[in-house]
This record gives C-alpha cells, structure tokens and sequence, in this order.
C-alpha cells in the first residue's frame, strides 16, 4: 500500500482526516485497513439498523404465516400484551427455543431465537432498546465487536434459560441485557468521568428493566439474567477506551456470526416448509 494521500478517510482509531491510500496515520501512528477489504466494506456500514431490519423482516414474515395458517391468533389474542403475536405453531418451528429444541438436536435455535419475537408490543420495545444499546455499544467498541457481543450474549442467555428451565422462549431481550452487562464492565474498566456515567446508566438501566419485567409478568428472567452474565463477562474481553483499532481476527468472528445467523435463520425457513406441506397450495 502506499503512501499517496489518496481521497480523504479518516483514522481507525484517532478518527482524524487522512488519505484512503495512506498506510500509517501520521497523527497517532496506527496502521489502517485496506479500504478495498470486503470485511472491512460489511462492517462500515450501520449494522445497527440492519439488525433491526431483520428481526422485523422475521416478525412480519411469521405474522404473514400465521395469517395463512391460524389466523386466530392475530385476531383474537390472549391478551393486550399478545397483540400482533404471531401463532405458537409458526414461532416453534420458525426459530423459537426451548429445551425440547436443543434435545432434539435444533441447535440452531439458539441463535435464531433473537432474532424471533412474540408480539406488536414485544418487538416494538425491543428494537426501540437496540437502537439506543446498540448506536452506543458500536461508537465505543465498533460494529463487529458490537456484532460479537450481541451474538454471544443472546446465545449465552438462552443456553442458561434451557438449562435452568427449559420453557419456550425468544427475543432480543438476552442480547440487550448483554450489551447494558458488557457497557457496564466497559465503564468500570474504562474509569474517569464518562467510564462512571456509563456504567451508572447501565446498572440503573439494568435494574430498571428487571423491575419493568416483573411488573408485566411472562418474561424470561433466566434468559436475561444468562445474557448479563456473558455480557459481563465479555466485557473483560473488550477494549478498556473507544477507538482501539479492531484485530483481522475479531473481524472475520463478526463477519462470521453474519454468515452463521442468516444460515440458521434459513434453516428455520426450511424446517417450516417441510413440517407444513402444502400451505401454499392449498385452496
């Protein structure tokens, strides 16, 4: 790579302005990624939103089965918190989990299940919460250790829900109770004034939460309390300052978590089809 200027860009890591071709910053000194890497392309862009994105997109499609197949459900639910709940048949075998899924060897669930959510209301809260979580996980530690975190942690949360009770369940909620869980390890770790103010907001946050979902009953609490356990735990793993740059390595893991949901989530697809012959053709 040369030296050339090149069109402006700015620094991995001290964010200043610098050319697209140049290979060392000259302000603090950090080797850049080559700007025509095609990880490098996937995680500039807003991946937050493209999160977001896909777990509506997975919403609509099952309240789109569920229309075709039992559309009770949507027409008459349990209850206001139920509302746009998609049928407990599309959900089981669309990406929900439970311990009868990892028994019969669904292990895939354990990842699709965050991107699953059971109602108007519930997807709703959710994707409002990552939004915020998710735009500040990714300004202090970038998208594809953002990416990383939100992965494990939503499979570290349903790994501890299975175990510990074994009941149907899903959302992002694991995922989001593990980034507030490795912000808050970030802040303490990180220290001074803005390190204190972010681990303050993620514990009241925490607490919080815990309180709301006590209040509004049905809510998995093993699931959320096994993602803050492995967001907190990750965040020993994470940067102790924004900006660091991000290693190829955790690079290629994010990419691959990319690559490994949207093959489970096909996978899911796939299950649907071949447990409902025929809903499509069908008169």
């Amino acid at each position: 790579m040369s030296n050339a200027p090149g069109r402006p860009a700015l620094c991995v890591r001290c964010k200043k302005l610098i050319g697209t071709n140049t290979s060392t910053c000259p302000y603090c000194g950090t080797r850049q990624r080559s700007a025509s890497s095609l990880v490098h392309k996937i995680l500039a862009e807003d991946l937050v939103e493209a999160l977001i994105i896909v777990c509506v997109a997975v919403y609509l499609l099952h309240v789109g089965l569920t229309f075709l197949v039992d559309r009770d459900a949507l027409f008459s639910p349990a209850s206001f918190f139920d509302i746009g709940g998609p049928s407990p048949r599309v959900v089981m075998l669309t990406g929900l989990t439970s311990i009868y899924h990892l028994q019969s060897g669904q292990f895939w669930t354990l990842v699709t299940a965050s991107f699953v959510h059971l109602s108007l209301l519930h997807i709703g809260f959710n994707m409002m919460w990552l939004s915020g979580l998710g735009r500040t996980a990714t300004h202090f530690w970038g998208t594809a250790r953002f990416l990383l975190v939100f992965t494990l942690t939503g499979i570290g949360g349903f790994v501890l829900s299975n175990l510990a009770w074994g009941g149907p369940t899903a959302g992002a909620s694991c995922s989001l109770f593990g980034l507030m869980g490795a912000l808050a390890t970030f802040g303490y770790r990180r220290g001074g004034t803005i390190g204190q103010q972010i681990k303050s907001s993620m514990v009241r946050w925490v607490v919080l939460a815990t309180l709301i979902s006590f209040g509004i009953g049905g809510v998995n609490h093993y699931g959320h309390g096994g993602g803050l356990i492995t967001g907190i735990a990750l965040g020993f793993w994470l940067p102790d300052r924004e900006n660091k740059p991000t290693s190829p390595a955790t690079e290629w893991a994010a990419v691959a978590c990319i690559v490994v949901s949207a093959i489970c989530l096909a996978i899911a697809l796939i299950v649907w089809f071949i447990a409902s012959p025929g809903v499509f053709g069908s008169s």
